[in-house]
């Protein structure tokens, strides 16, 4: 589960960097904003205790 989170993180990135080179700016918050959200899934699921 964790690795899809990195997986969409790596993807929002890339999305964003391309769409800030094309100069879109109002579209290149999205990606940002999703990468973050990813980001903090996956650090939740990292610390996640399986028992």
């Amino acid at each position: 589960m964790k690795k899809i989170f990195v997986f969409l993180i790596i993807m929002a990135l890339v999305l964003a960097i391309i769409l800030l080179g094309v100069l879109i700016y109002n579209l290149d918050v999205i990606p940002g904003i999703l990468g973050l959200i990813f980001g903090l899934i996956a650090y939740y699921l990292s610390k996640k205790v399986i028992a």
